[in-house]
């Protein structure tokens, strides 16, 4: 039985299991923590009168350290020149990996290490020759070896030796700035711990060398904001995937997709708000376009990690393009005070007062550029109420023309709202805390008696008080002072607001100079 488990586990970690991390450290752990789980079914050898315990594999090789987000070369890069160009077919190479796994000697190990290495950099090599970059190069090497490889320039007269010296040199600047490209992409800082997806597990690619893809791919990728860390995106920002306010983590349900087989599955655990996130919308596209949802398990306010304050859900996505119209399975844990008991509820999928167990129909062309809400029949009905008695709608997202869309990311930003504690001690307690600066009560504003041109720039205030989550209260208490750049035909050198033109404004707002922030232009 020992050696069952042992020669099962070990099949499976050789032949089944390969990641990527750009951690050294967690690689390192990965590689340790499966051959801890080789060790526990180690076996005593027959051969050996069961004196010696089995040697565990190399697995090393298909745990590798790289940022699996940057590639030098596309998953479609044609790798049949370069098996042309090397000696070594895709059997050859798969091949030595497979000896590498099962080798004992450190010296022969090392070798076809350097083998394999070789292999990888003949790829890279040609691969490169193929591109067009390179392509570019060639020819306008070419070109200059051309020009001056002509005999009769001792025969020219000045003028067509005027011309042959512009002529080389125009050839000479164009062939140095493809060779100058050649050498960003060799050198470019952001390539310095690429993966190679394309080659660098031959056990995903067939025998002409074309890239298959995983059966599955699971994961618990990292959530990090662009404006948190903008180094962690260098080198990814022209991924069709990428957006601004996204979380890293959408490039990597983006290119676990595009690293599926066929019908085949991909399973993240990650945060639960890319579903309705501004900053998401490109990456749900990818989603609806290109697969299909099986399952979204979201657990609400459930904290499953418990060393991070995240909402999680767990996805699972298959790779199929061709399916229009499906239901899926959604469940999602609903209230606070949640519990492990809920938790596990909802896995199994037994309906509670605190889980919602729906079907939801998707349909890719409805829900193209939408955030995706799901909701109960009775909410749906509801919701469905609410939306036939609207007075306006917002503009459809890509109204280029007007610059508008549709997603909202904060309110008005008052510079100085109200006086408070700081204000009131900066203007030696001329005012009471809570007193108006842009922002003026029913009182303040009906005490000023401002002027009807003054009334067109003091606007209804409302707050997030005000605001209920499907209706808003009609009546407002304050109002704010709500001036646009281009009010009154403003100097356009200064693009200043006249405050002239506003008397009694002007006289209110100068009691505040010294609290005003440099936001207010006219005291900027």
């Amino acid at each position: 039985v020992q050696k069952t488990l042992f020669r099962e586990k070990q099949t499976i970690i050789e032949n089944c299991l390969f990641g990527v991390d750009i951690n050294p450290n967690s690689v390192k752990i990965c590689r340790l923590r499966l051959w801890i789980e080789l060790l526990k079914s180690a076996y005593y050898k027959e051969e050996t009168n069961y004196t010696e315990l089995e040697t565990l594999p190399n697995i090393d090789i298909n745990i590798k350290c790289g940022n699996s987000l940057v590639s030098r070369f596309a998953l479609d890069s044609d790798l049949s020149k370069a098996l042309k160009s090397i000696k070594y077919d895709i059997k050859s190479y798969r091949g030595f990996v497979n000896d590498y796994k099962n080798e004992k000697s450190r010296e022969v190990k090392r070798g076809l290490q350097k083998l394999i290495d070789t292999i990888k950099g003949d790829f890279r090599t040609e691969i490169i020759k193929t591109g067009k970059d390179f392509q570019n190069w060639y020819k306008a090497k070419g070109e200059l070896e051309n020009l001056t490889l002509q005999s009769r320039i001792f025969e020219m007269s000045p003028k067509e030796k005027k011309k042959f010296n512009d002529d080389v040199k125009v050839a000479s600047d164009k062939m140095k700035k493809y060779e100058s490209i050649l050498e960003e992409i060799k050198t470019n800082v952001v390539y310095k711990n690429a993966f190679e997806w394309r080659f660098e597990f031959p056990e995903v690619l067939n025998n002409n060398g074309d890239f298959e893809g995983f059966d599955l791919i699971i994961g618990n990728p990292p959530y990090i904001k662009e404006y948190e860390n903008r180094d962690a995106f260098n080198g990814l920002r022209e991924k069709e995937c990428y957006q601004g306010k996204m979380d890293i983590w959408y490039l990597f349900g983006d290119l676990g997709l595009k690293l599926l087989k066929l019908h085949c599955n991909l399973c993240y655990i990650a945060t639960n708000n890319w579903t309705t996130n501004a900053g998401a919308s490109n990456f749900r596209n990818i989603v609806i376009n290109n697969s299909q949802i099986v399952n979204l398990t979201d657990f609400g306010a459930y904290m499953i990690f418990e060393n991070a304050a995240i909402q999680t859900m767990i996805m699972l996505f298959n790779n199929n393009k061709e399916t229009n119209n499906y239901a899926f399975d959604y469940r999602r844990l609903e209230g606070d005070k949640l519990t492990q008991e809920n938790v596990l509820n909802l896995l199994d999928s037994i309906e509670t007062d605190k889980s919602i167990l729906l079907s939801p129909i998707v349909n890719k062309v409805d829900l193209t550029d939408k955030p995706l809400t799901f909701n109960t029949d009775e909410n749906s009905d509801l919701l469905n109420k609410i939306k036939s008695k609207h007075n306006f709608i917002l503009r459809e997202k890509g109204d280029k023309k007007l610059k508008i869309q549709s997603e909202l990311g904060q309110g008005i930003v008052a510079p100085q709202d109200f006086i408070n504690k700081a204000s009131a001690e900066a203007l030696n307690y001329q005012f009471q805390n809570g007193d108006g600066i842009f922002v003026l009560s029913h009182l303040e504003l009906k005490s000023k008696e401002f002027s009807s041109k003054e009334n067109e720039i003091i606007k209804p205030y409302f707050t997030s008080t005000q605001l209920q989550k499907y209706y808003g209260s009609n009546e407002n208490t304050h109002w704010i002072i709500y001036t646009k750049s281009d009010i009154n035909k403003p100097d356009k050198t200064t693009n200043k607001i006249p405050l002239e033109n506003y008397p009694k404004i002007k006289q209110h707002l100068d009691n505040f100079k010294s609290v005003i922030t440099s936001d207010f232009a006219p005291y900027g």
